[in-house]
């Protein structure tokens, strides 16, 4: 255990308890000056009028001893005492309520400050996120997803059903996203791909199909060969497909397919490429056929024979040439 560290958690600690017991005092004060303001302002206004009447009478009385209009003592306090008892009794029972609503007032006072300031102190620590991730929890997920559905309509039953991409049960895509497009976006080693292959696990489980474009082959572990159909150039395991059997896309377009435009700089070599590609897509459309073809610099322009010098690379520059090589 690190001295340091020791010194700084006691700190800490103490420092709030002050901090706690100076916030105290200083609420308290306020709200018995609040509860004092409170019951002066309700003594003012519910006192009877009979309670000032003997108070004036009493003033009366005391001006009257001081100008020796009465000089007997039994005098003075008889007339007192019978000031006194008139409405003992009424205000009394005045004081009473007036104090129950002094402490009312008090004790509302006190919680209500309590709750403000707690509102106050939580909200100034909150973490208002204005751009960039953020960690929520699956029960926050479910919820916001639940809102969405309702601003739009749907039943609940619709993310009940969705598809889900973990174990948790608060997590899942609702039946009617599905269709849509879906982001999913990290840094290298969040679990993008993890996601994915629960996606997979999910339709797999529930006899539903799915198209997988896997462009690293990250996915191609999950493949079973008796479930699953591969279509790919570099995989040992895919299945023979025949694009001319598909389709009836013309030359050209496969063509510009194949060979996209790549700005004016180059333009020979693309469009080089592209009319050579037309031109033996015209000549050969069986894959097998058009393999075993452009593997020959020779079988290529004896295959093109016809066509322009520029392509085949016939007693032209050096640039023609390069295009079947």
């Amino acid at each position: 255990m690190k001295i340091s560290n020791y010194i700084r958690g006691q700190e800490v600690f103490f420092s709030r308890i002050v901090l706690l017991f100076i916030n105290i005092k200083r609420l308290l004060f306020f709200s018995l000056l609040v509860s004092l303001i409170s019951y002066l302002f309700l003594f003012f206004i519910y006192m009877p009028e009979s309670f000032f009447s003997s108070q004036k009478d009493i003033l009366n009385l005391i001006n009257r001893i001081s100008f020796k209009e009465i000089d007997s003592l039994r005098q003075i306090t008889s007339a007192i005492f019978n000031l006194s008892l008139e409405n003992i009794g009424l205000y009394s029972n005045q004081f009473k309520s007036l104090f129950i609503y002094s402490l009312i007032i008090f004790s509302a006072f006190l919680v209500m400050s309590s709750m403000i300031f707690s509102w106050r102190g939580k909200s100034l620590t909150k973490k208002n996120i204005k751009r960039g991730a953020k960690l929520i929890k699956s029960r926050v997920f479910k919820s916001e997803v639940l809102k969405i559905l309702k601003q739009k309509k749907i039943p609940s039953e619709d993310f009940s059903g969705g598809l889900s991409f973990s174990e948790d049960k608060n997590i899942k895509i609702p039946s009617s996203f599905l269709t849509r497009h879906t982001s999913i976006i990290g840094q290298t080693g969040t679990g993008k791909s993890t996601v994915v292959r629960h996606f997979i696990d999910y339709i797999r489980k529930n006899n539903q199909k799915a198209i997988v474009v896997d462009i690293n082959g990250e996915l191609s572990a999950l493949f079973k060969e008796k479930e699953d159909k591969v279509l790919s150039l570099f995989d040992d395991r895919s299945s023979s497909w025949d694009f001319s059997c598909e389709t009836d896309i013309s030359s050209s377009a496969f063509a510009s397919f194949l060979c996209p435009e790549q700005g004016q700089a180059n333009a020979f070599w693309w469009k080089g490429a592209r009319s050579l590609v037309e031109s033996l897509l015209d000549k050969e459309k069986d894959p097998q056929k058009l393999y075993d073809l452009i593997q020959d610099k020779e079988r290529i322009k004896e295959c093109l024979s016809g066509y322009s010098r520029a392509i085949i690379g016939e007693n032209s520059d050096s640039q023609a040439e390069g295009l079947i090589a």
